[in-house]
């Protein structure tokens, strides 16, 4: 077994760090999986025992199973591990009065999720405490403890290897939860500037030459130039293939204030409220008789 301890600090506020650790569907935590390069490659919510609210966003506690592969160079001689476990997600507040955010995941044993011998993965166990408290403005301290254990024969140089790779992922939450944000505000608050125009939105400067560099802002469609714009990669589930991809972008800077301004707290709430709405209208679409038919043969 295992067994690693990590702390330090990362960029960002609190809200920041919780809205990249919340991921309460499979999508979105294979989104996550390929942004921080946690080697995880398939994700399953098996149940939700508790769902996120309007007033605490980042509650959560499922059941979840997932799939690591190991790193990519690995693979070839090392199988791939699964893991059944439950997962929690919340904020809390310490005797001090300061909010401490928080992220467990415990393996369990599930009836309905037998080992996938079949498949040559292997069940692993684990148990892994997050802990995040806000330690100046910008500045988020962590503390990572973990036990980890792969099962099978795999050399214990390379089961740290593959333990610590998953642990020490935390570092890049922030700047996830920053794509999310942009993510939302381009599906929900996309605005339109005039994109046949030839000169920056942003320093007028005239783009139509044929070396200029002209680009598109994802957010608000205006024409900028490099130096008025910011490239952002973008991981994103394909609705046609139902797999994760990356798209290239460009984000003028006003547009990337706007994302910097934007409060992660106030994203999570919006998105938990769309959600509610979205589950309401899908339980009254399903009430008539001929709707409830189908949803019994479909299932």
């Amino acid at each position: 077994m295992q067994k690693l301890l990590w702390f330090g600090t990362v960029q960002g506020s609190l809200d920041d760090i919780m809205y990249g650790v919340a991921n309460p569907t499979a999508e979105e935590a294979k989104v996550k999986a390929s942004y921080v390069g946690s080697n995880v490659l398939d994700f399953a919510v098996l149940d939700t025992i508790v769902h996120p609210t309007v007033d605490d966003p980042f509650r959560g506690l499922q059941i979840k199973w997932a799939v690591n592969g190991g790193p990519s160079m690995m693979r070839s001689m090392v199988r791939c591990r699964d893991f059944v476990y439950l997962e929690s997600t919340g904020m809390t507040t310490s005797s001090k009065g300061e909010r401490i955010g928080y992220h467990i995941l415990h393996s369990i044993a599930v009836p309905g999720a037998p080992e996938l011998h079949e498949h040559k993965i292997i069940r692993g166990n684990m148990t892994l405490y997050h802990l995040y408290r806000q330690k100046s403005q910008g500045v988020v301290e962590t503390y990572v403890k973990a036990f980890i254990d792969v099962m099978g024969d795999m050399p214990t140089s390379i089961a740290t290897f593959v333990s610590t790779k998953g642990v020490v992922s935390v570092w890049k939450l922030g700047d996830y939860a920053e794509m999310k944000k942009l993510l939302w505000l381009l599906k929900h608050h996309k605005t339109h500037q005039d994109s046949s125009s030839h000169f920056c939105r942003v320093c007028h400067k005239d783009l139509s030459g044929p070396l200029a560099r002209r680009q598109a802002c994802c957010i608000c469609s205006g024409c900028v130039c490099s130096k008025c714009s910011v490239p952002k990669k973008m991981h994103h589930m394909s609705p046609l293939t139902r797999t994760v991809m990356q798209t290239s972008v460009a984000v003028c800077t006003p547009c990337m204030r706007t994302v910097l301004r934007t409060s992660c707290l106030e994203v999570a709430q919006a998105e938990v409220e769309r959600n509610s709405r979205e589950d309401s209208g899908s339980i009254k679409c399903t009430s008539s008789p001929s709707s409830a038919s189908a949803s019994s043969h479909a299932w």
